[in-house]
């Protein structure tokens, strides 16, 4: 257990994830707090790190019976969604924690328990952020404890080229996204332009 936590730890620590806790053999982990590359980004990263954290288990595939003497390969599975909760300490004068709390938090863990093995489900909220970048499958609802609407999500399909030919960056107050297979070199001329205009008249 703790190799395999370590593993996922340092692929989440790699993407700028913030690791909350430890829940037995799951692992809590969010961005966008201390720091934030933009909400778009975060989702994007967030939903990188999914991705590598089960290409990871794939490559670990047959390790797990020869080094641990398992009879079946560890598999996970992985919620992702998006939108407000509160983060800060919380806990009793002698201990606190650095935690998320609240009704989005509530909802990735019953993404992840809706997920397949080996799978990543993510929420409508993520879906609108981070379709540009990935292959996804066809939304689908189910009805989860907690909340009084079906709820729509998605799987993200790790059997197909997942990333999309999309260069996109972010930073303080801007938000720059590209479709490679369709930029025209004067489009990038075009971009450029305006680029130095916005740095000329600063």
């Amino acid at each position: 257990l703790n190799f395999y936590l370590n593993e996922m730890s340092q692929i989440a620590l790699e993407a700028g994830g913030t690791i909350d806790k430890y829940i037995g053999d799951a692992i809590m982990i969010f961005f966008g707090d201390p720091e934030s590359a933009g909400i778009e980004e975060d989702a994007k990263k967030c939903v990188e790190m999914a991705i590598k954290m089960q290409i990871r288990m794939k490559d670990l595939s047959g390790y797990w019976g020869k080094h641990f003497g398992l009879k079946n390969d560890l598999k996970i599975r992985i919620g992702i969604n998006t939108g407000y909760c509160t983060v800060g300490n919380f806990g009793s004068e002698d201990r606190l924690d650095y935690t998320a709390m609240g009704g989005t938090v509530n909802l990735a863990s019953r993404l992840e328990g809706l997920a397949k093995e080996g799978g990543i489900n993510i929420s409508e909220e993520t879906q609108m952020l981070v379709k540009p970048f990935f292959q996804l499958n066809t939304a689908r609802e189910a009805e989860v404890k907690g909340f009084l609407r079906k709820i729509r999500y998605f799987e993200v399909d790790l059997g197909s080229t997942t990333k999309k030919s999309t260069f996109a960056f972010a930073g303080n107050g801007f938000s720059i996204s590209v479709d490679k297979s369709v930029i025209t070199q004067k489009d990038i001329d075009y971009i450029s332009e305006r680029l130095l205009e916005i740095f000329s008249n600063k």
